[in-house]
């Protein structure tokens, strides 16, 4: 039939356009190939042949600063700069022994340069030289090399809006970045968002790299949220500023290879700062117990925090091997009326089985908080446990002890987890899907100065303890969780939670 003969031209007509794209896309990887393989070919002959970089010219990056520049291409670069026009004629002298050095500091080079995120693409291009070998030190055969550096900016101004829902809240926000502000990586950041539970949430942050450096930077922001905590029948306004240091004290370099490079990896990493926040206990609801309206009313903190955090896990999301290792302390005094001391820390580990089909984690946290007054510490300072980020099988913040139907949080805590994760049957390798097993414990005290092994048998000797399985899927972004849930034991007061339990993050037990 004359529709029947329509559809079958359409058809040989897909067919053929499917073909082409087909034998273009092989062309295209035999291409790449080819070149791949004349690289290797190349560079496996003149690797270790003596070369120089007379010159490097950069193009484009007109909104970056020389300065900032010539610190990233330092291995490349001497200290003279001319500028020429729209782009940057940059004299050069480096005594690199060999082409394969010299390429493997190209490409340290672009990776330190795009770990900035300023730039949407960048790459080097080779020729070779006009100008004669001067340097009577170098040998005859030494390969004078021009280099260009050809850069293309991202988007300096971002904006995005969007909404979440995941641990019993929903919220709408908006960012925007103003990225490269002053031309050495410096960012802008303002972040507004509005929720159930987090009635207002904003942050403006000034962040820039410390000397230039990839490694080392320091932020400066300013603060204000409104947080409506049910589980204590309040809300907490908290108003601040803080300032402080990040970077890398320790990295893991990959095993070289002439003619590539990587940058090291972060191992050992640490934050450092000071904070000054303003605080207020509001909105106390007519049934709230004692012990809340005890901290209603302001408070100032004036503190110092220090964090160290070792990680060698492959994933921080869905780790398959690794361990992490994260201590915390703040120390709060005067100007604030809040002197405390408080500290954290963290372990976790992860191991893969038979080619990662199964992994194992683990995890266990711990915290103290000791005031240095004579007065019982606040709600605000005190810890929080329970919900499915953490402790799984109990609502959120409703571990520990309670006045009344309030959470009052604790001084002391101790919680740990295990888990057990397979591969979904009939799912990919690659795929994010999991399925889990899990066991998880939490304990949560107020601290007895008077008799600290008291407060030791009462973490120890009482947990509360959930298990459960469920789905587990790691989104770029975040982590999400669907776990059924069964409690084992739960302490008097504390608010256990049978059943369906969503959880979504970046951190679980």
């Amino acid at each position: 039939m004359e529709g029947d003969s329509v559809f079958d031209r359409l058809k040989e007509s897909h067919d053929v356009q499917e073909e082409a794209i087909a034998q273009e896309s092989l062309a295209v990887q035999e291409h790449q190939t080819r070149v791949r393989s004349l690289l290797e070919d190349v560079l496996s002959r003149n690797g270790t042949r003596p070369a120089q970089i007379n010159s490097v010219k950069i193009q484009g990056g007109k909104n970056v600063r020389t300065g900032f520049l010539q610190s990233q291409l330092d291995p490349l670069l001497a200290t003279s700069y001319t500028a020429q026009g729209s782009d940057l004629a940059i004299p050069s002298y480096q005594a690199a022994p060999t082409l394969g050095s010299i390429l493997s500091d190209i490409d340290l080079a672009s990776q330190k340069l795009a770990s900035f995120g300023i730039f949407n693409n960048l790459y080097f291009k080779l020729d070779k030289s006009t100008v004669p070998n001067v340097n009577s030190t170098k040998p005859d055969d030494t390969l004078n090399l021009d280099a260009t550096l050809v850069l293309q900016e991202s988007k300096r101004l971002l904006l995005r809006t969007g909404t979440d829902i995941g641990n019993q809240e929903g919220s709408a926000y908006v960012s925007g970045i103003y990225k490269n502000a002053f031309g050495g990586a410096e960012s802008l950041k303002l972040d507004m968002s509005y929720g159930t539970r987090n009635k207002s949430n904003y942050i403006v942050t000034f962040a820039s790299p410390i000397l230039n450096s990839n490694k080392w930077s320091a932020t400066i922001s300013a603060f204000s949220s409104t947080r409506k905590c049910e589980w204590a029948s309040h809300d907490q306004v908290v108003k601040g500023l803080s300032a402080k240091i990040n970077g890398v004290l320790l990295s893991h370099s990959p095993p070289y290879h002439p003619g590539t490079a990587c940058l090291p990896k972060p191992l050992v990493t640490q934050e450092f700062g000071v904070e000054a926040v303003w605080r207020a206990i509001t909105n106390v609801l007519p049934t709230a117990s004692d012990a809340v309206r005890l901290n209603a009313g302001e408070s100032t903190k004036a503190s110092i925090f220090n964090s160290i955090t070792l990680d060698t896990r492959n994933d921080k999301l869905l780790p398959s091997s690794g361990i992490l290792l994260k201590s915390a302390q703040e120390i709060a005094g005067r100007p604030g009326n809040v002197p405390f001391a408080k500290a954290t820390c963290e372990t976790q580990i992860a191991q893969g089985f038979f080619n990662e089909a199964v992994v194992f984690t683990g995890a266990l946290r711990g915290g103290l908080l000791y005031n240095r007054s004579s007065e019982p510490s606040r709600i605000i300072d005190r810890f929080f446990l329970g919900g499915p980020n953490d402790v799984r099988g109990f609502y959120f913040s409703h571990l520990g002890p309670h006045d009344g139907s309030d959470a009052v949080g604790g001084e002391a805590f101790v919680a740990g987890g295990a888990s057990i994760l397979t591969k979904v049957p009939g799912t990919a390798a690659e795929s994010p899907l999991r399925f889990q097993c899990f066991l998880n414990a939490g304990s949560l005290s107020g601290l007895d100065r008077a008799d600290p092994v008291r407060t030791k048998r009462e973490l120890m000797d009482k947990p509360s303890v959930a298990t459960g399985f469920g789905l587990v899927y790691r989104h770029p972004a975040a982590r999400m969780e669907l776990n059924f849930c069964l409690p084992l034991a739960v302490r008097q007061g504390e608010s256990a939670r049978k059943g369906l339990q969503f959880g979504l993050g970046l951190e679980f037990f």
